[in-house]
């Protein structure tokens, strides 16, 4: 490979990127999807297993290169032949890879984990351009659940929420010249005038194709999580939270997110519910045991399967006792411990 060829693909991959921001299931999904229909864009949905190789964390050259180009459409071997190049010049080859097979000019990256790594990419791209999706911590929370999100509880889930705002408002505070928050009430109440808006800031013409994102898949792999993104925009969703939250839950979100809902423009219901410290240990101890239970769910129960018996025993009952899992080993629907 010349020189001269990896240059030019660093060139295109570097124009502006776009970067969608946002906790788990507060609309990032959507947005993407509303972006990828854009003639001019082209987008990654999610590179969570790249950030070890980006950080530097982890070296291991192959498995970073085997990464991308799983995520981005790239050849392995063209992407090997680019050499013994600093993380972000191979993912910047990468982009540039994706551009040039789907004829794009602007690559975006929505992925909610990108919100702990924002200062590392904010020093390889000056010039990008960030948006900032907020949605209501109790739709946010009711998502979680009903999806089983890696959340196991209103608790953890609050907090998660808040946890991301206090960082996402930070960032949006430092570069205000560079970042747009919007609400994604907003987008579903006015589609139209807010991608109109979104456009205009990260500098491309709007295209009326952006509002049907339902008919081609584009990036997404369909799964429950994102099934929504295949039907024209739902009214009436936003406020589902509370018939479907109970009280105690919503109270536990209230007092959790409290101050930050007033910065964002959202108003609490109730006085809030403070959990003792009893409840928040129970709460933590239920949180780390669903996360357990998932993860040995997606891996066949690889690592309870190499436990000698009896305390592969003992942790799967644990796991039935918390509600994680029933007798018979069969997937079952998580139970939200701040219900009870």
């Amino acid at each position: 490979m010349t020189r001269i060829k990896f240059d030019l693909a660093r060139t295109i991959a570097i124009d502006r990127p776009i970067f969608i921001l946002g906790t788990q299931r507060s609309g990032t999904t959507l947005l993407c999807s509303m972006f990828d229909r854009h003639p001019d864009v082209v987008a990654v949905n999610e590179y969570w297993d790249g950030y070890p190789f980006l950080a530097e964390q982890d070296r291991d050259q192959q498995r970073f290169i085997n990464s991308l180009a799983a995520r981005f459409e790239a050849d392995p071997e063209e992407l090997g032949e680019v050499g013994d190049v600093p993380p972000f010049e191979l993912y910047r080859y990468a982009a540039g890879c994706i551009l040039r097979k789907h004829g794009g000019s602007r690559f975006l990256l929505k992925d909610p984990g990108l919100t702990y790594h924002l200062p590392l990419f904010d020093k390889e791209f000056p010039d990008a351009r960030y948006i900032y999706l907020v949605r209501d911590p109790r739709a946010t929370c009711l998502s979680q659940l009903s999806r089983h999100w890696n959340v196991a509880n209103a608790y953890y889930g609050a907090k998660l929420w808040r946890d991301n705002q206090g960082v996402l408002v930070a960032f949006q505070q430092a570069h205000s010249d560079r970042v747009m928050r919007i609400n994604f009430e907003s987008l579903l109440d006015e589609p139209e005038q807010h991608l109109r808006r979104l456009c205009e800031f990260v500098e491309i013409k709007y295209d009326s194709a952006m509002l049907k994102f339902y008919e081609e898949r584009g990036v997404r792999k369909i799964h429950i999580g994102n099934e929504n993104t295949t039907k024209p925009l739902q009214q009436g969703v936003t406020e589902k939270w509370r018939k479907q939250l109970s009280k105690r839950q919503i109270a536990i979100v209230d007092y959790e997110c409290r101050e930050m809902m007033a910065t964002l423009g959202y108003a609490a219901d109730t006085e809030g519910k403070r959990l003792n410290a009893m409840e928040r240990r129970w709460l933590y101890a239920h949180q780390w045991f669903w996360t357990t239970y998932w993860w040995q769910r997606r891996t066949n129960w690889s690592a309870l399967r190499r436990l000698p018996r009896p305390l592969a025993s003992l942790a799967r009952a644990v796991l039935v006792v918390s509600g994680q899992a029933d007798a018979s080993q069969n997937d079952s629907t998580p139970q939200d411990a701040t219900k009870v």
